[in-house]
């Protein structure tokens, strides 16, 4: 009898064991002869992926930024910042991706749009799911050179937003990019990611960042700097939100609507420390700060100002480390005028930097440093005049805007910086 009481117990064991390996087995069947079966397969094994209620997967169908959010959650191990408040007015607190999306809200991996929306159920694309991953895996953001060498192999490269052409170069630099075999050199960054590619994809980031279960990437990953390896973290994600404001001061140089022409570089240094949510330091200070010049017009004759954007795309931090940004002047339009009290540029003086052509300072007071209501988008300080003499040139020649080395500019990230705060291993 005890003979018989050990195999009936040997059996009841085998087949506990088995049993989740034969469900495993059948899971998905519509997945089975997918290409990115084994991350569908790994990622649902670890509960960061779910099916339907049918028990289909569809690898074909589209992924929402909803679902999105919720894989990231839980491929990301984020603790759930669900407050009970509603941020955005069509995700209300019942909603069945409400904590996941307050929590990459707060994180900095995913935001709204400025009519208070989330837009759950809009479909990400590729180039969205890129961005991301990269930003989540702190990956160093490769120089404009690397860039258009990492892209260069793609046919349709040039459709790829500017915005995103850093961490979509990064995500195929560091293997985290899949693709349809049939897909050829095609990085098709506009189409909405479907979830076999989303499912690929973060199978590849957990990987580089030494997630339990995460299998290695089949790229291998190339240097991020020359003779450099790239750097793997784990840990937890940290970022510093959108629409933080910071000052960095000109490095070097002028920078003026009269000079500059498009794709002129700006360089500056970060003067504070951007701090997370959770008071870290994400970006240090004595960072560099790296822009373009994207539009300008130098003031006319007849009274038109000088007009200049600049966007800032890099940030490098004194120990290497590279961040893709997108960040912008912190004015009302973005665009920095010669004649408004728009531009928010400081002198390291004390006295505004706008208002000089044809070698006049040309300037009306603006409003303290500090105290008093100077409005949005205002410029802090004293424009000094020359006198009457060049404020009758200011009548025959608009103003042009002008920024001098130790100027002070104010900047606004229009995206998160999202990073891994923990150490190397």
């Amino acid at each position: 009898m005890k003979t018989q009481a050990k195999i009936i117990t040997l059996a009841l064991t085998i087949q506990m064991v088995a049993s989740p390996l034969m469900a495993m087995a059948a899971f998905f069947p519509d997945s089975q002869n997918n290409w990115a079966k084994n991350a569908i397969q790994s990622l649902s094994d670890q509960g960061i992926l779910t099916g339907y209620p049918d028990g289909s997967f569809r690898p074909q169908g589209l992924i929402t930024r909803a679902e999105f959010s919720a894989m990231m959650v839980k491929a990301l191990s984020l603790n759930l910042n669900a407050t009970g408040s509603q941020t955005f007015n069509d995700v209300p607190t019942g909603h069945w991706a409400y904590p996941s999306i307050e929590t990459v809200r707060a994180t900095g991996l995913v935001s709204g749009y400025p009519n208070g929306q989330f837009m759950p159920a809009k479909s990400i694309s590729r180039a969205e799911s890129m961005a991301i991953l990269s930003n989540a895996a702190r990956i160093p953001m490769p120089s404009d050179a690397t860039i258009n060498q990492v892209l260069a192999g793609y046919r349709d490269a040039a459709s790829i937003p500017t915005w995103a052409r850093p961490g979509v170069a990064a995500a195929i630099q560091a293997g985290i990019f899949a693709n349809e075999p049939n897909a050829g050199n095609a990085i098709e960054p506009l189409q909405p990611a479907t979830r076999a590619e989303v499912a690929a994809m973060v199978e590849n980031l957990r990987a580089r960042m030494n997630l339990a279960g995460g299998q290695a990437p089949a790229a291998t990953t190339p240097p991020t700097q020359a003779g450099t390896a790239p750097t793997t973290l784990q840990g937890r994600v940290s970022s510093v939100p959108a629409e933080t404001k910071f000052t960095g001061t000109l490095s070097s140089g002028v920078i003026s609507s009269e000079l500059n022409k498009v794709g002129d570089m700006v360089n500056l240094k970060v003067d504070q420390p951007l701090m997370s949510s959770d008071n870290m330091v994400i970006i240090p200070t004595g960072s560099q700060i790296m822009g373009k010049v994207t539009e300008v017009q130098s003031a006319g004759r007849t009274g038109k100002p000088g007009t200049m954007d600049i966007a800032f795309t890099e940030i490098v931090t004194p120990d290497g480390q590279r961040y893709a940004i997108q960040g912008s002047v912190a004015t009302e339009d973005g665009m920095l005028r010669g004649d408004t009290t728009k531009g928010r540029i400081l002198k390291s003086a004390g006295v505004t930097a706008i208002g000089a052509g044809l070698g006049a300072a040309l300037g009306t007071a603006m409003g303290p440093l500090s105290g008093g209501k100077v409005g949005k988008g205002a410029i802090y300080g004293t424009a000094v005049g020359a006198g009457a003499g060049a404020l009758a040139a200011a009548a025959k020649k608009g103003k042009e805007v002008s920024i001098s080395s130790g100027d002070k500019l104010e900047i606004k990230l229009d995206q998160p910086i999202t990073v891994q705060v923990n150490t190397p291993q």
